[in-house]
């Protein structure tokens, strides 16, 4: 679990055995339930660990010709920055071969009507 967990750990993790019947309305004397298990646990962060990723991440720096921060401040140019990445993958199938658009282009007009 800790391949998965590199963060984190499970700690008090309870294994709770839940009986079922099948079916809906009481049920007969001689059925067997279903046995169904739940899982519960709590999830507790490794500080030293994610204390030691951050000091290994690196930087971000984003600069700008405006130096005034009345103009625009360091909150304002952040979300304007994430504007455009977001504009920026909405274009994301510009960026792509284009070998569609050729096989698109590349149909004469008589045959558009047959296009599906």
């Amino acid at each position: 679990m800790s391949a998965q967990l590199p963060y984190h750990q499970l700690h008090d993790l309870q294994v709770v055995e839940i009986l079922q019947h099948q079916g809906r309305g009481r049920p007969r004397l001689d059925a067997v339930p279903d046995k169904h298990y739940s899982y519960s646990a709590t999830l507790v962060s490794i500080e030293s660990v994610i204390a030691a990723e951050r000091q290994r991440a690196g930087k971000f720096v984003l600069a700008t010709n405006v130096l005034d921060e009345q103009v625009l401040s360091h909150d304002q140019i952040l979300r304007e920055y994430k504007a455009q990445q977001s504009t920026e993958r909405g274009n994301r199938f510009l960026k792509t071969h284009y070998s569609s658009l050729r096989a698109f282009f590349s149909i004469p007009l008589s045959e558009w009507r047959l296009w599906p």
